[in-house]
């Protein structure tokens, strides 16, 4: 399996190279670059399957890469040092992402992902990309077995556990979605984007909220109609959103 290594840090760059080939042998780097330019052309030179990007580059950003080349054809991995928003637009997009210094252990399991695709997925290289041109954090992808379904943020009513999955109540769509991951996740994800955990079992998007009920404990009105519990101690926050409208 043929790779390429995107990094502009020539000792970072080998360091990652020995831990990849460390553990997984049969992996073949035919080139590396530190820059956007010379990326582009060893990419297209060598079609190799996997792709490990730097995010800043000497010229610029690795996803001015993927705007130059067929990025369908490839595994991508994106590598980083911490950082919040770039980790955010990672995880909003839901592709593949490793952090500086790499970690064994997350490695393997990233690779092992990786590399049993077929490529990554491009609906969510888009949204990444999306995002990234419009340097705002607006959509988010939301994966299942049946796919890749790309949604706007404000687009979310509402978000309600489900067991180890999570449902997704989106504005004029008639049946939610269940994604295959916990809401605890996407409240991490959203916190910060305008929702609000009213429940145990529910989050809500404050921009969707139409009414709060007191009566039978307390429920919002949501876009759609849509009815949610509040809990107890949620009440008096909610009702002092509510009131500074």
């Amino acid at each position: 399996m043929k790779a390429i290594i995107i990094e502009d840090q020539p000792q970072i760059l080998e360091q990652n190279k020995a831990l990849i080939l460390k553990n997984f042998p049969l992996i073949e780097f035919v080139g590396e670059s530190g820059s956007v330019r010379s990326g582009v052309d060893l990419i297209n030179e060598h079609q190799p399957d996997i792709l490990f990007l730097d995010v800043e580059l000497s010229d610029g950003y690795s996803f001015e890469i993927l705007e130059q080349i067929d990025y369908s054809r490839y595994k991508i991995v994106f590598v980083t040092s911490f950082d919040k928003y770039a980790v955010k637009a990672f995880r909003f997009a839901a592709v593949d992402y490793l952090l500086k210094p790499l970690d064994e252990a997350e490695l393997r399991e990233c690779l092992l992902r990786v590399i049993a695709s077929k490529t990554s997925d491009q609906n969510a290289l888009q949204v990444l990309l999306n995002n990234h041109s419009e340097n705002s954090l607006r959509k988010i992808s939301l994966q299942n077995s049946d796919g890749t379904y790309i949604t706007q943020v404000d687009k979310i009513v509402h978000i309600e556990a489900y067991g180890n999955y999570t449902k997704f109540y989106i504005e004029n769509r008639e049946k939610p979605l269940l994604i295959s991951k916990t809401m605890k996740e996407f409240e991490k994800l959203l916190k910060d984007d305008g929702f609000l955990r009213v429940h145990h079992g529910h989050m809500v998007n404050q921009a969707h909220i139409h009414k709060f009920v007191s009566k039978d404990g307390g429920h919002l009105i949501m876009t759609g109609n849509k009815e949610v519990p509040v809990s107890q101690r949620k009440r008096h926050e909610i009702v002092s959103y509510i009131d500074s409208l």
